[in-house]
């Protein structure tokens, strides 16, 4: 059997894992050490625990300056332990002068995408982010440098959990290690309430063209913004700019908030020369889901924003008729 590895390791705990094997009862996992980082006793193992489930473990209040190995068996349905695995390479804590971040914090996520922040770093010149499945004992690194203090991380699967972790870089950061990982955080499900209500496919631009994408992408995890509005409304070409300017904040701080356009406009060479202006989501105008959503939410007057939490319970009515602002979204924020 494959020997343990590190996942990783922190000033007093190791994560350790091996390839997971299916239909057992349990692992037994062992452990031996010397005061000598360097080296170990091989023939003095102690066992840890005869009972564990997963083939992911993290053995805590360990010591500076003393080296690890672990090994495992396994329990088989029939009651029957298996041999040993090979041992693991010698592991070591931190060392006490090693500087480690705190762990990033969820700032957003949707149907196939997950959003991370993180305190700044004085003289950080950007970090490096790994991530990795909740079950995998590998980890996979994003290849562009990150300059600010957030990531999406798009692509990812709805049916997994994902840790992420951190690593500061400059020439003056010496002796830095990677951040504790997050704890497991999952992609965002769309609500019934979108599924029912709007297409399987959204407009959004993209490299300069409009373009459809999925449902999932633009609303799980989501406050929704439903903007009623048309061009040849003077009111709504007044409120359509400040709209975008808060949009775009929110977009630049990584906040979970979209907007999807609901157009009024009497055509659709109308509706694209005035969708071409936002950088929002829009429901495509020749969709019948466009007039249903409007009669739905009974449209007499535009422009008209209407609030909905992720789980799609209304907040606001009309937002148009109050002071857009980030403390605004902060507050739609609070609402599941």
């Amino acid at each position: 059997m494959y020997a343990p590895v590190l996942i990783e390791r922190d000033h007093n705990s190791l994560t350790i894992g091996w390839p997971s094997i299916s239909s057992i009862k349990c692992y037994e996992v062992q452990m031996c050490c010397s005061s000598s980082s360097s080296s170990v006793d091989e023939d003095v193992w102690q066992v840890l625990s005869s009972t564990v489930k997963n083939h992911i473990l993290r053995k805590k209040h360990l010591q500076d300056g003393i080296g690890y190995r672990f090994r495992y068996r396994v329990l088989s349905n029939e009651d029957v332990w298996s041999s040993i695995s090979d041992p693991s390479e010698i592991m070591t804590v931190l060392a006490s002068d090693f500087n480690l971040m705190k762990s990033p914090t969820l700032a957003a996520s949707d149907g196939s995408s997950i959003t991370v922040n993180w305190e700044p770093v004085p003289d950080a010149e950007g970090y490096a982010i790994r991530f990795r499945k909740d079950d995998s004992i590998e980890w996979k690194k994003i290849e562009t440098v990150i300059k600010g203090t957030v990531v999406r991380k798009k692509g990812l699967e709805s049916n997994c959990s994902y840790l992420f972790s951190v690593l500061p870089i400059g020439e003056s950061l010496v002796n830095w290690s990677y951040s504790p990982s997050t704890l497991p955080l999952h992609v965002a499900a769309v609500a019934a309430f979108y599924q029912n209500l709007l297409p399987s496919t959204l407009l959004h631009h993209a490299n300069g063209k409009t373009c459809s994408f999925p449902l999932t992408e633009a609303v799980a995890g989501k406050v929704i913004g439903f903007y009623f509005s048309a061009h040849w409304c003077p009111p709504c070409r007044n409120f359509t700019p400040k709209l975008i300017e808060l949009y775009n904040q929110c977009r630049k701080e990584g906040k979970s908030f979209e907007v999807i356009f609901c157009s009024a406009d009497h055509s659709e060479e109308e509706f694209s020369s005035y969708y071409s202006s936002m950088p929002w989501a829009a429901v495509e105008y020749g969709n019948e889901k466009r007039e249903e959503i409007m009669h739905q939410f009974h449209v007499s007057g535009i422009p008209r924003l209407c609030i909905y939490s992720p789980s799609g319970k209304l907040i606001d009515d009309n937002a148009v008729e109050k002071p857009l602002s980030i403390q605004l979204v902060n507050s739609w924020l609070t609402h599941t």
